[in-house]
C-alpha cells in the first residue's frame, strides 16, 4: 500500500522565482543597459571626429587642387589667403553664420633652389571657426610649374 503524503509548506512553493531573484536579475540588467549607452556616447563622439576628419582631408585636397589652378606669377603673389567652408564643407564666406572650418593658405618661397618655378604651399584648417579652443591640421605640399 501507498501512502500519499501530502505537500508541506517548504515544498508547496520552491516553483517560479522569488522577489528576490526578480531583484538580482533587473538590477544586472540595468547595470548592463547602463554600460552600453556609455559606450554609444564613445561611439558617436568617434564617429563625429572621423567625419570631420574626413572632411577636413577632402576640403584640403580641393584647396590644394584650387590653388594648382592658378599660374606662378598668381601663386607667387597669393602670400595668405583664407577660405572658409561649412560643417558640410560647402564654401562659404567669412561673414556668414554658417562658416565652420577656416583654411589658411600660405605660399612659401620654394625649400629648395632647383625648383626655381615652384613655391611650398602650407594649408592649416581649424575647426570649429569663431570659437575660443579649436582643433587644427596642417597639410604641406609643393606646387611646381612645369
Amino acid at each position: 500500500m501507498h501512502c500519499k503524503v501530502p505537500p508541506t509548506s517548504k515544498t508547496a512553493h520552491t516553483h517560479g522565482f522569488g522577489l528576490v531573484e526578480i531583484a538580482i536579475a533587473l538590477g544586472i540588467v540595468a547595470f548592463a543597459l547602463l554600460s552600453l549607452l556609455g559606450l554609444m556616447a564613445v561611439g558617436l563622439n568617434a564617429s563625429k571626429t572621423a567625419r570631420e576628419d574626413t572632411v577636413v582631408a577632402s576640403l584640403a585636397r580641393n584647396v590644394l587642387a584650387n590653388l594648382k589652378t592658378l599660374n606662378y606669377a598668381q601663386l607667387s603673389a597669393l602670400g595668405s589667403t583664407n577660405f572658409y567652408f561649412t560643417y558640410d564643407g560647402a564654401a562659404t564666406n567669412s561673414a556668414a553664420a554658417s562658416a565652420y572650418y577656416e583654411c589658411r593658405a600660405r605660399i612659401l618661397a620654394p625649400s629648395q633652389a632647383t625648383l626655381s618655378r615652384s613655391v611650398d604651399v602650407v594649408l592649416d584648417i581649424s575647426k570649429p571657426y569663431r570659437s575660443t579652443q579649436t582643433n587644427g591640421t596642417t597639410f604641406s605640399s609643393s606646387i611646381a610649374e612645369y
